[in-house]
């Protein structure tokens, strides 16, 4: 029999009466037995990506935790989101747990909840509500991993604390014994051995040293505070790095320059906004007429000093020197960006009220590039009395790792009332504050030493720079490790991986590259101009060196190419083409035999077009792009022998449509080339999962979504007519939609977008059905549920798991009864902030259902 853990009320109300160190103490044990499940499982196969990191942020809240438990306050900013930071790292390492032992899948379920846990590590949250959520959370996330030895050692640790006299926890009840009933069973004698090996396997085998210390209930020396140090991502990601800042205890300091970027389509007021926070605007009556912005304004002589600006605000910004960076909008352009998106970052991402732009490709473009340790502010530009919201509650579900409750802000860039932009300035100025990482001394000693090389030169020979890193940190081992915290802190990048030379003035950099790409004798020449050309295009604003070096600079990041025309030497800058179609892709589009592929993804990624060109240019491969000719701003053709294929973006719409006209034969050839680069740019860790690409086919104004790309490949390589091809369409899109109700149908995409209708409605469950099913089975299991139940509520996860990755017929028949019970309970709602509520007063009648279907699960 498991025992009864402690309500959050029960929780709350121990807080009140014994005490912070009472909670912390708790939390802090129960985060301890949580732990060794990450023994049951590589750690590499938890998190493919940035596996020191995460491993790192996870296992270090322990030390957080007991270090901080007499030094807390809950007006500190910095401290405050400790409480919370336990919660999410304990149920990341229960969902790792529960892969294994009920066959989920692994990866992407630890990897998002690692996502979400330092998403909170931004948290600033109320004292008591924090730390009772933090001990409920991670007592019921050990009960989950290891049942009554672990819930009864939880349990008594609560009955202990009611026992204790007011504030009484110390430092020798941190070496109590942390199973207090019953003894430490050898499975997790085994988990935590499997850990330390791990652990020492990363380099990490300190951090193995000091976790083992802690479970014998030993204290951890006096190197404990330096896990409470908010770390670069470089330092954290490098296990030699953490090393040296936590045993060794090599100095560090913090990065006092931050970046303020602003970030939004073209014409949204963000130059406006940027003359607001630095005071430049005496009318706001008045919308300055200015073009869009190219490239950035990078203001390095004109820093954004907020507490001179507005001295009534009483800001504190004497530890921030920050630099405002105003983004240019215009979409082609974007592929620039992301040498910018680093983590001394804030970002404000302004939306236009009047044009009802949502932010969720921006958002998605910053968690792509950026990660999930990106502070972002949204502001919404009120135009005409056109007073639009934001919608505040779908975006704090769905970017909970970017927005806080406090990241929104709604008014005109010309209203004279300043109580909102006053609040706007407020927040800005305290995530600065908080977004500054530590890094080694040396290395912010060796970056103003190239600070004052920027007046004289703007490129620096690596062997120079190696040089001046030697001399000031006197160690030749700290070379690369030194530049790399230089290159992620965005303070100089290296040109390409063939020139030896770095820059010193990254915003150079992208002001000349976009001042290169308007040039109007490139753009006349869509976007093709041999090396005679460009240095005559130029006209003596950079020398030939120089142009040299920043042509370097974008071949590496696929925004420039060399191609070889009648064997003379050109470059093509695809984001310089023409806007429009070339008379090649009209007629092809205008073909009556031709087959039209759809690709609906979550987001387009910036600087997909010219990744795509880059991959697919080659006249003399079998299938590619073989013209400059055959490519515009938002498409291109793909040739092979008789066949081609249109490709469109459509950007609004996130869609990327692919036409197949020519000879059948080789329709599979196309299909599959195109698919294989497709995937291999758009699919990241941070991105879009391969799930999230969904293809379907359109004939005759249907669409039918067939889910399968590979299989789509596969039928086109069978076929040997038009009419063949659509019948075994028909069949796949058959097989994963299911007839209901009197035999209408319906057919929408996993988006939750309807794709086409017929007389015949066939219903598709939807990614967000599969969201409101699985929020619904996990409220389930917040509750005491008879045996039956739970073994079907795991069952039905299950299914959510194998129908994300694969549908089948069975997994979508499965979902659509179960959905389709659950909504008519009364009082179904698919609004994720009251399904917890729902859940709690229907359990029984959710039960019903899975009683209904459970002989088929």
């Amino acid at each position: 029999m498991v025992s009864p853990l402690p309500t959050k009320e029960e929780l709350e109300a121990l807080y009140h009466e014994k005490g912070h160190n009472a909670l912390i103490w708790y939390a802090w044990r129960n985060m301890l037995r949580t732990l060794p499940a990450l023994g049951s499982i590589s750690l590499q196969k938890i998190w493919p990506t940035d596996t020191v990191r995460h491993v790192y942020a996870t296992c270090r809240t322990p030390f957080i935790l007991i270090d901080n438990k007499s030094t807390f306050n809950h007006n500190n900013s910095q401290q405050s989101y400790i409480p919370a930071y336990i919660d999410i790292s304990a149920s990341d390492v229960a969902i790792a747990f529960r892969a294994v032992h009920i066959d989920i899948n692994i990866i992407s379920s630890a990897v998002r909840a690692s996502v979400a846990a330092y998403a909170v590590s931004q948290i600033a949250c109320a004292d008591a509500k924090a730390a009772a959520r933090a001990a409920a959370e991670t007592a019921r996330t050990a009960m989950i991993s290891f049942g009554t030895v672990a819930s009864e050692s939880a349990y008594s640790d609560y009955l202990f604390l009611c026992r204790q006299n007011k504030k009484t926890i110390n430092n020798q009840h941190f070496t109590e014994p942390l199973w207090r009933v019953n003894t430490e069973c050898e499975k997790i004698q085994e988990w935590i051995s499997n850990l330390t090996i791990d652990l020492q396997k990363l380099g990490l085998g300190f951090l193995a040293n000091d976790l083992n210390l802690l479970w014998k209930g030993h204290l951890v020396g006096s190197h404990i505070k330096n896990y409470s140090a908010n770390l670069s991502e470089t330092i954290a990601s490098n296990s030699e790095l953490l090393y040296r800042v936590i045993i060794d205890g090599e100095s560090i300091e913090k990065v006092h320059a931050v970046r303020v970027l602003l970030l939004g389509s073209g014409g949204a007021g963000k130059s406006f906004l940027a003359d607001r926070l630095q005071g430049l605007v005496s009318d706001y009556g008045q919308l300055r007429n200015i073009a869009g912005t190219l490239g950035i304004n990078y203001l390095q002589n004109h820093s954004l000093n907020l507490q001179k600006t507005f001295p009534s605000l009483k800001i504190d910004d004497n530890k921030l020197d920050l630099f405002i960076w105003d983004f240019g909008g215009q979409t082609i352009f974007h592929g620039l960006h992301s040498a910018f998106l680093h983590e001394n970052c804030v970002y404000i991402l302004v939306v236009d009220s009047r044009h009802e732009q949502a932010p969720d490709e921006w958002l998605y473009q910053i968690r792509h590039l950026a990660g999930s340790q990106a502070n972002v502010l949204l502001v919404t530009n009120w135009y005409e009395h056109c007073d639009i919201y934001q919608n505040k509650v779908r975006l704090l579900r769905e970017f909970p790792d970017l927005l806080q409750p406090d990241s929104f802000f709604h008014f005109s860039f010309l209203d004279t009332d300043t109580t909102e932009f006053n609040k706007l300035v407020n927040t800005l100025a305290k995530r600065c504050l908080d977004s500054q990482k530590m890094i080694m001394k040396e290395t912010l000693n060796v970056q103003q030493a190239l600070t004052m090389l920027h007046e004289e030169q703007i490129f620096i020979r690596e062997k120079a720079l190696y040089n001046l890193i030697i001399d000031k940190s006197k160690n030749t081992k700290h070379m690369k490790s030194t530049t790399n915290q230089l290159e992620q802190l965005g303070f100089l990048f290296k040109l390409s991986n063939t020139n030896n030379r770095y820059c010193l003035k990254p915003a150079w950099a992208i002001d000349t590259t976009y001042q290169l790409l308007y040039l109007q004798k490139l753009r006349r020449a869509n976007g093709v101009l041999c090396w005679s050309e460009l240095v005559d295009a130029v006209d003596g604003e950079l020398s030939e060196d120089y142009l040299e070096y920043l042509l370097d600079f974008m071949q590496e990041r696929d925004l420039c190419h060399k191609i070889t025309i009648n064997k003379d030497s050109y470059y093509f800058f695809p984001d310089a083409s023409t806007a429009d179609e070339p008379s090649k892709a009209v007629k092809l589009l205008s073909k009556q035999k031709r087959i039209i592929i759809r690709f609906d993804l979550p987001y387009l990624p910036i600087g997909l077009h010219a990744r795509l060109v880059s991959c697919l240019f080659n006249s003399q491969n079998e299938i590619g792009i073989i013209s400059t000719n055959d490519i515009w701003r938002h498409g291109f053709i793909l040739h092979t022998y008789d066949s081609q294929a249109v490709v469109q973006y459509f950007m609004r719409k996130n869609i990327i449509e692919l036409t197949l006209t020519g000879n059948l034969q080789n329709f599979s050839k196309l299909l599959g080339v195109f698919y294989t680069h497709l995937k291999s740019i758009v699919v990241s860790a941070n991105g879009i999962r391969i799930e999230q690409i969904n293809p379907s086919v359109l004939y005759n104004k249907q669409m039918f979504s067939v889910h399968s790309s590979e299989g789509l490949i596969d039928v086109l390589s069978q076929i040997d007519s038009y009419r063949d091809f659509f019948i075994k369409v028909r069949e796949m899109a058959s097989k994963i939609n299911i007839q209901v109700g009197d035999g209408s149908q319906l057919i929408i995409g996993d988006h939750n977008t309807q794709k086409s209708h017929s007389d015949n409605t066939i219903i598709t469950v939807t990614a967000d059905q599969r969201q409101i099913i699985s929020t619904v089975l996990d409220e389930m299991l917040e509750h005491k549920l008879p045996k039956d139940i739970t073994k079907a509520v795991v069952k039905m996860q299950d299914v959510v798991e194998a129908d994300a990755e694969q549908p089948t017929e069975k997994t979508q028949s499965l979902l659509s009864r179960f959905i389709g019970g659950v909504k008519q309970i009364a009082g179904f709602t698919d609004d994720a902030s009251k399904i917890g509520e729902f859940v709690a007063k229907h359990q029984d009648d959710i039960g019903a259902v899975l009683t209904s279907i459970q002989g088929s699960l």
